[in-house]
């Protein structure tokens, strides 16, 4: 008995040890919690709350109960909350769990027969009792509200429809824009013109805006590109409008459409349109959002000609207060062939060089993934190289899918608007799958995602990058071409540091093979001043990764 005892102390001791096991370097110190478990069959919400009161973990069952796991500073599970939900709405869908004005809203829509009603409704959670206060709050009741077909069974038919609901924070959190589109009056696109809602909510859910808006275009030639919100409750709709009624774009010349960017203004019924200058460029993966100045930023990337997915430079424009636009600093940055030619093959440089004789050298697959304001008024713009290649068999049918995340090629642009740096980060990542699952509107969740892509996190004017990448990479020089990461392959958490002069170092934090846990970088959260928390996972058992620098 005494040996049993003995062993069971031993085997407990090492546990914790393995709990809280730590590692350091010159940047960060990243401290692993206790194991803890997420329920069977509960997805996961993501963390919520701050260090000082403590922060919990989210997850929800479907039609069973929402729980909250409270965590003490130590990473330890110190208290369980469960909250019933089976009096809920039979078919109710869990839209997300948002923080608005320092109160947090879990967010859940369902179907009224016989009626066809769509109802959209709120209700504030009380993370720290883990409790809801007050009854739901309907925000959204549509009897014509569409969506996306979801394509399921044989030949991909459609059953249904998702991503009913769009929502958009403003920087300081205090305001949620939640977009939907109702279903067409008319099946004929060049006669049809779109109607989007708009809904604006502040603090404890006070209703800001609440108003359908006719589209100003017809369907063919207006493509609805981005929306965002202010800190001012002002909403933002940031479209293409084509020329002809066929949304295509010419090869070779000038653009076949323009950038027109409209405002909601509170209750006001109908878009004010914000001038934009228009260029000769084609402009994409454009997107607006409000920087901490509050100033509204259009971003996106360029080319000078029609040819599909390829980019020259970044483009950046911006709205100020008043609702007046223009080009941020010179509008047009192009990336410099030395730094696209950074990690090719002797093959592949002579290839670029030879474009650009033509003056035809551009960036594939890059996908805009953030802009951020920089102290002084500047700007940080980073995109990442992403691709899907489909297999198919003999028959030309698909078997399955390689997801692609590559190369980050980021640019600094200071308040004067020139050039500070432009960096490419060699990264090599590829997967069939992951779990792409997200309460959190605002993270990119593409399809396979898993441990790739990466995490921002800036600190002064240093600039770091999270990824993970192949033990073999951990020594390599920053000059070389590094060999691909595969998801699920195990992998190293490192970081890239850029400085405020466009220094660049790297460095390698915790092997995930040795913690047995996967991990997924580009979910990291900030959780309070200059520390970043996560999940690591392996099947059920769970423990919170945190990440603070020195």
């Amino acid at each position: 008995m005494k040996k049993t005892f003995l062993l069971l102390v031993l085997c407990l001791a090492g546990i914790y040890v393995y709990a809280q096991r730590t590692y350091s370097n010159q940047e960060f110190e990243v401290k692993f919690g206790f194991p803890y478990e997420l329920p069977k069959g509960y997805k996961d919400l993501g963390y919520f709350g701050d260090l000082d009161k403590g922060f919990v973990q989210l997850s929800y069952r479907p039609k069973t109960s929402l729980k909250l796991q409270l965590f003490d500073k130590n990473l330890k599970v110190s208290k369980t909350s469960e909250i019933d939900i089976k009096s809920f709405p039979s078919d109710f869908v869990s839209e997300g769990f948002f923080e608005i004005g320092g109160k947090y809203y879990w967010l859940y829509s369902h179907f009224i027969k016989p009626d066809n009603f769509e109802i959209l409704a709120a209700l504030e959670i009380d993370i720290e009792n883990g409790k809801i206060i007050g009854a739901p709050k309907q925000l959204v009741k549509q009897d014509r509200l569409t969506g996306e077909p979801i394509g399921t069974g044989m030949y991909g038919m459609s059953f249904g429809i998702k991503n009913k609901y769009k929502y958009y924070m403003s920087y300081d959190n205090s305001k949620l824009l939640i977009t939907y589109r109702l279903k067409h009056k008319e099946k004929n696109d060049r006669i049809n013109k779109e109607e989007v809602g708009f809904l604006v909510l502040g603090e404890g859910l006070d209703v800001i805006t609440d108003k359908v808006i006719e589209m100003p275009y017809t369907e063919s030639k207006m493509e609805n590109e981005d929306y965002a919100v202010d800190s001012k409750g002002n909403s933002y709709l940031l479209a293409k409008v084509y020329e002809t009624e066929k949304k295509k774009e010419r090869k070779g010349e000038a653009p076949s459409y323009h950038i027109e960017v409209f405002r909601l203004k509170g209750k006001t019924e109908e878009l004010s349109l914000i001038p934009l200058k228009q260029t000769s460029n084609f402009i994409r993966a454009i997107f607006i959002h409000e920087l901490e100045s509050g100033t509204m930023v259009i971003g996106g990337f360029y080319s000078k000609i029609a040819r599909g997915n390829s980019s020259d430079g970044v483009y950046l424009a911006k709205i100020n207060s008043e609702g007046v636009a223009a080009e941020f600093g010179k509008g047009y940055y192009e990336f410099p062939i030395e730094v696209l030619k950074s990690f090719l093959s002797e093959r592949q440089q002579r290839k670029l060089e030879k474009k650009d004789d033509k003056g035809d050298v551009e960036a594939k697959n890059l996908v805009l993934r953030k802009i951020v304001a920089t102290e002084g008024g500047g700007l940080q713009v980073f995109g990442e190289v992403y691709y899907v290649v489909v297999h198919r068999d003999a028959n030309g049918r698909e078997r399955s899918r390689t997801y692609y995340y590559e190369d980050i090629l980021a640019m600094s642009i200071g308040g004067n608007g020139e050039v500070e740096w432009i960096k490419k980060i060699a990264k090599r990542q590829k997967g069939g799958g992951g779990n792409v699952w997200s309460a959190s509107p605002s993270k990119f969740t593409d399809p396979g995602r898993g441990s790739m892509g990466f995490g921002y996190y800036k600190s002064g004017e240093n600039t770091y990058l999270f990824y993970t990448d192949n033990i073999k990479n951990i020594k390599l020089p920053l000059d070389k071409e590094p060999e691909y990461h595969t998801d699920g392959a195990g992998g190293y958490l490192v970081y890239y540091k850029i400085d405020g002069k466009g220094n660049t170092s790297k460095g390698d934090l915790f092997n995930y093979r040795e913690e047995e846990i996967k991990f997924e970088p580009a979910d990291l959260e900030y959780l309070g001043v200059k520390t970043m928390v996560n999940r690591a996972f392996n099947g059920r058992l769970s423990r919170v990764v945190m990440l603070k620098q020195k």
